[in-house]
């Protein structure tokens, strides 16, 4: 099971990048992968469920890392 910890480390890189880019729109989208995230961690570390309703795809990690 993925622990709330992880999840935190993958919005962190969603903030970095949406901090690096010049893009807004790629700025906009990695916020809300962070947001996705951090929701995730709270869930999972106030309730014990990471699942989180989102419309569309689910963002996976790697979304932040090699968006570029």
């Amino acid at each position: 099971m993925t622990t709330a910890k992880e999840y935190c480390t993958h919005a962190k890189r969603c903030f970095v990048r949406a901090q690096e880019t010049d893009s807004e729109e790629l700025r906009q989208a990695s916020l809300a992968m962070a947001s996705y995230w951090m929701d995730a961690a709270m869930r999972t570390e106030c309730l014990g469920d990471s699942r989180v309703e989102l419309e569309g795809r689910l963002p996976s990690p790697e979304d932040c890392q090699s968006a570029s």
